[in-house]
């Protein structure tokens, strides 16, 4: 850096003749010259100090105070003294940066009066930081001139950034290498490039100022992508901790606080249901080897048949504690399925009739049969064959059939009053529909009918006398039968009773009518 002041004539004698005299910093050197190139041939005293010495053993000029008499342009002395000392391979080499007196604190294009302030003006000088820029060995030059060429310039061997402040504060100086912060991030960098090519790692090619553009479009993408990246793992931590948050509620919870909010909520028993097992799986840490009760079983198991696509997705996503379908097959596994009456269904019948209006138990028995395909499998857990003629325990002739089964009869109950419908037995029959015979054998059997009969009767009276034991189907069915004809019978009188007693308000208010008239003509007349 070069600081240039303009004296007058007798300062500049004084400092001529004195020169030795003068206080000046530590290594600070003085030099007397003329300047060959003006007219005049004027003297030029210069103040210079060098820099340390660099890894090949070169050094500059680092700070240069000149004094001369006429302002004149030293940075044509100084690049010609830089190219002469290249010329001769002399190691010395000049820092060009003009600086002014407003730098160190004083007026611009200020002019010393005496020697106390040109000691001064000394003394500022040296204490001024400047950057020396990025200092690296010749090992870096083929990286800086192929990848850093455009944003860096080469100064008395060393290089800087373009963005250079060449003079810096004190809290601009880092560390003790005393470079601004756009060399800092130079030389960063370059060692990284430096690194990535030691490691075999792509670099950045050069581009064409067009293809540039592109590169640097998806550049500027990338980052908006890294930075929504960035916000949605914001976001799924943050909802990540609200969730353990909530978790930890809930295993404070116990089933009696979750009981009284469900009673005091009016939640319908099978959303109840569902929150209790959610609660219940909170508490546990281990996903495997869990308990459900029964009645959440069974929910899980209907959800299954009805929509295994559905319960498949609700398992893998977490969303409700969901048995897995190795479970839900096992249990349905468990369920003995043949021919036959299903009884258990029965009393499972009776306990869902409790709970029905008495127009909700009003229902019926239907049948059908379907044509099925011959065909027989082995029940590997029964050790038994599956397809062959089979009427369960109800016909005595036709157990142990070795014909093949090709029609089916299936018993379904439907309730007349509610959306509600099951099958209730299937028998497999090898010659064609069901006979009529068979079928008069199979109704007897059916205990279901008895109750369901009485069940459509609204009279409870009359349900307790039919709930008899000693009563037979037959008897029932005909005392029912009886029942209702007596019932409609009852309807047709009193439609009947309805129709006459409308016919003898309309004979009563036509004769009321009538002597009315009869009166008001007597009054006319």
């Amino acid at each position: 850096m070069i600081l240039e002041l303009n004296v007058d004539k007798t300062l500049f004698n004084i400092v001529f003749n004195q020169l030795k005299s003068i206080n000046v910093p530590k290594k600070w050197l003085n030099d007397i010259d003329v300047l060959n190139y003006t007219k005049s041939c004027q003297q030029v005293i210069s103040f210079y100090k060098m820099s340390t010495f660099t890894s090949e053993y070169y050094r500059y000029v680092e700070k240069q105070l000149v004094i001369t008499e006429v302002k004149y342009r030293i940075e044509y002395i100084l690049i010609k003294a830089q190219l002469l000392c290249r010329d001769f391979l002399i190691p010395l080499l000049f820092y060009i940066s003009m600086a002014s007196t407003s730098d160190i604190g004083f007026p611009s294009n200020y002019t010393p009066k005496s020697k106390e302030e040109l000691e001064n003006i000394f003394n500022l000088f040296d204490k001024i930081n400047i950057c020396n820029g990025v200092i690296l060995s010749n090992e870096y030059t083929p990286i800086v001139t192929s990848y850093f060429g455009q944003d860096c310039i080469q100064i008395c061997g060393q290089y800087h950034h373009l963005k250079c402040l060449k003079v810096l504060s004190e809290k601009q100086v880092i560390y003790e290498f005393k470079y601004c912060v756009w060399c800092q991030r130079l030389m960063a960098s370059i060692k990284m490039k430096k690194h990535r090519m030691s490691k075999g790692k792509s670099l950045r090619p050069n581009f064409s100022p067009n293809k540039k553009q592109i590169v640097t479009n998806l550049w500027k993408t990338k980052k908006v992508i890294l930075k929504n990246f960035s916000r949605a793992n914001k976001k799924i931590d943050r909802l990540q901790n609200s969730l353990n948050d909530c978790k930890n509620k809930m295993k404070e919870l116990s089933d009696s606080n979750i009981s009284e909010i469900l009673e005091h909520s009016a939640i319908p028993k099978c959303q109840s249901e569902l929150i209790l097992e959610i609660f219940a799986v909170a508490r546990l840490k281990n996903p495997k080897n869990r308990k459900y009760c029964k009645n959440w079983m069974l929910m899980c198991l209907l959800f299954q048949i009805r929509s295994p696509g559905g319960y498949r997705f609700l398992r893998d996503q977490n969303l409700l504690p969901l048995p897995s379908v190795n479970t839900i097959r096992r249990n349905l596994l468990a369920i003995k399925i043949g021919c036959g009456f299903d009884f258990n269904f029965f009393k499972l019948l009776e306990k869902k009739c409790n709970f029905k209006s008495e127009h909700q138990k009003l229902g019926c028995l239907i049948y059908d049969e379907i044509f099925l395909r011959e065909s027989i499998s082995v029940n590997s857990r029964s050790l038994t064959y599956i397809g062959l003629q089979y009427y369960g325990d109800e016909i005595l002739t036709k157990i142990n059939s070795s014909e093949k089964a090709n029609h089916a009869l299936v018993i379904m109950w439907q309730s007349l009053a509610d959306n509600f419908t099951q099958p209730i037995a299937v028998f497999l029959d090898s010659k064609g529909p069901v006979k009529g015979a068979d079928l008069t054998k199979l109704i007897p059997s059916c205990a279901l009918l008895r109750t369901q009969i009485v069940l459509g009767v609204n009279d409870k009276d009359l349900q307790s006398k039919l709930l008899r034991e000693d009563l037979p189907l037959s008897k029932i069915i005909k005392y029912c039968q009886a029942v209702e004809q007596a019932e409609m019978h009852r309807y047709v009188v009193q439609k009947g009773n309805a129709s006459l007693n409308q016919i003898e308000k309309g004979l009563q208010f036509k004769s009321k009518g009538s002597s009315q008239f009869k009166q008001n003509n007597s009054t006319y007349r």
